[in-house]
């Protein structure tokens, strides 16, 4: 009879694995419900993990006091992905979809991306959890919901506010330099306006912004961060805001676009201005002198100082770090962070002269090898037309697109197990309908408006003026501004720019 070895069973191994959970949560700071509040949000999960046997407590998630529309703003959101992607997590508990994410592309690219690491996201609110797939579709639409509803609510904020602006009844929120809040209204710091004071006086008195930052920094004057270091740029904008004089310019910018993004209002929104709105802190006509007196300045500046230099003008970039060239006067460029410290880089300066030279050499190559160059590029940019487009210009209308699909079967679902009223039935499936012919309607659109046509029509253009024109000798100035977008500038080379896109080299050396 054959001896027989009894390998012993390793209980462990039969033991079942605890899922390693983590909670993400985000409120404001100054939510003062007790149910909402973050020191209440903490408490509740780390109770919930840690009282259920079959979970592992990780971590808690907390972002506080914080827009919840872009994931790059949110700190915590995003060391809760990056423990996902180093094994940390099986499982994140969040309240709700619109805690979770706000913008819909966020949210389906989170989830994908966690469903990928093998991480699921339980929603409390529904029950869902990303790891069953008729949920994951329940998801996508409810971040699509969330979305729309955190823009109405701004879209609401931004006709208040654009309402009280028009009948004078805006309170700004962020005081000025020199003011303070009291009982909702502006009040004079008296301490800061001396600071005020002094700049105004100085700066009639002849001394450029530059130097007055300069003697406010060598006398440790706290500036409105509290910090000791004052800038030419903030004491032009105490000059030119009218608040000094009691009076209020209103929407100056605004926000736009979803995640929202601040825009200087060059004119497509109107401005409101508001006369003796609040206490001055000098006479009106110290500030209209003083501004006056800034306005020519600048405009001298830019006229006298840069003269042809202003063709160069925030065209001029580092390829080192990135940083824009800075005019130094007599035709000199130099980068900016070199210009503070040529430890943190070594861009050599530049002149305008080798820059005009660099140019007349890159146009006259170009004139001699357009054939090889631009005719190749647009066969190539036609071929993109179709394929890219589908790709980039409607994927997000095909995204919303699906969304909706979604959403109608959802509702569909709850009518056939008698959890929609009739009424609530046809008012969501009548929105799904007007919804589904919008985004058709938007992507049709798109189909026949191609961003690609402009560049390609562009690139034809400068193909007729290369075959038309002869080799130039001297810097054409109009045809620069036509045909280059920037520069790029190492100690070695100049990159030319071009408005299409293409980038062309030329080596300083070969300058002649």
């Amino acid at each position: 009879m054959a001896d027989v070895i009894v390998i012993q069973s390793d209980l462990r191994k039969t033991e079942k694995q605890r899922l390693r959970v983590g909670a993400y949560a985000r409120v404001s700071s100054n939510s003062l419900e007790q149910e909402d509040s973050f020191h209440n949000q903490v408490r509740y999960y780390t109770k919930y993990i840690t009282s259920n046997p079959e979970w592992e407590f990780v971590d808690i998630y907390a972002d506080e006091g914080i827009t919840g529309t872009r994931q790059d703003k949110r700190d915590d959101f995003n060391r809760m992905i990056q423990d996902a992607e180093d094994g940390k997590l099986d499982l994140i508990v969040v309240k709700s979809i619109s805690r979770f994410a706000r913008n819909t592309v966020d949210c389906i690219r989170a989830v994908e991306k966690l469903n990928k690491l093998g991480v699921a996201v339980k929603f409390e609110d529904g029950g869902l959890n990303t790891a069953t797939s008729t949920d994951a579709a329940a998801i996508k639409v409810g971040s699509a919901i969330a979305q729309e509803e955190s823009q109405s609510i701004s879209l609401n904020v931004k006709i208040g506010t654009r309402n009280k602006m028009r009948n004078g009844t805006y309170i700004q929120v962020n005081a000025p330099y020199g003011f303070t809040y009291k009982d909702k209204k502006l009040v004079i710091n008296e301490a800061q306006a001396e600071v005020v004071r002094k700049i105004f006086a100085e700066y009639i008195a002849g001394k450029g912004t530059t130097e007055i930052a300069k003697l406010l920094t060598e006398l440790k004057i706290p500036n409105k961060n509290g910090k000791e270091k004052w800038s030419a740029s903030a004491i032009s904008y105490i000059i030119s805001n009218v608040r000094y004089k009691g009076d209020a310019l209103l929407q100056k910018s605004y926000t736009d676009g979803f995640p929202f993004k601040k825009i200087k209002n060059t004119g497509e929104l109107d401005m409101y201005y508001l006369h003796n709105v609040n206490e001055p802190i000098v006479s009106a006509e110290v500030f209209d002198m003083a501004k006056a007196l800034l306005e020519k300045r600048q405009k001298k500046f830019t006229h006298t100082t840069y003269g042809d230099a202003g063709i160069f003008t925030r065209m001029i970039y580092c390829k080192n770090c990135g940083t824009p060239y800075k005019h130094k006067g007599d035709g000199v460029w130099t980068c900016r962070t070199h210009d503070v410290s040529i430890d943190k880089c070594n861009a050599q300066p530049i002149t305008e002269d080798l820059i005009k030279k660099a140019y007349i050499l890159m146009y006259n190559r170009l004139k001699a090898n357009y054939k090889h160059i631009l005719i190749p590029f647009i066969n190539q940019i036609e071929a993109m037309k179709n394929n890219q487009s589908e790709k980039d210009a409607i994927s997000e209308l095909n995204i919303q697109i699906a969304q909706v699909s979604e959403r109608v079967m959802m509702i569909n679902r709850l009518k056939d197990n008698n959890l929609a009223d009739p009424s609530f039935y046809m008012q969501e499936l009548n929105e799904c309908d007007r919804r589904m012919m919008e985004l058709k309607a938007r992507k049709n659109k798109i189909l026949h408006e191609n961003r690609y046509s402009k560049i390609v029509t562009d690139t034809r253009g400068l193909v007729k003026e290369l075959e038309k024109s002869d080799s130039i000798c001297t810097f054409d100035t109009e045809g620069f501004k036509r045909h280059i977008q920037k520069l790029y500038i190492t100690n070695n080379e100049i990159t030319f720019v071009l408005k299409n896109g293409i980038e062309l080299e030329i080596e300083k050396q070969e300058v002649p």
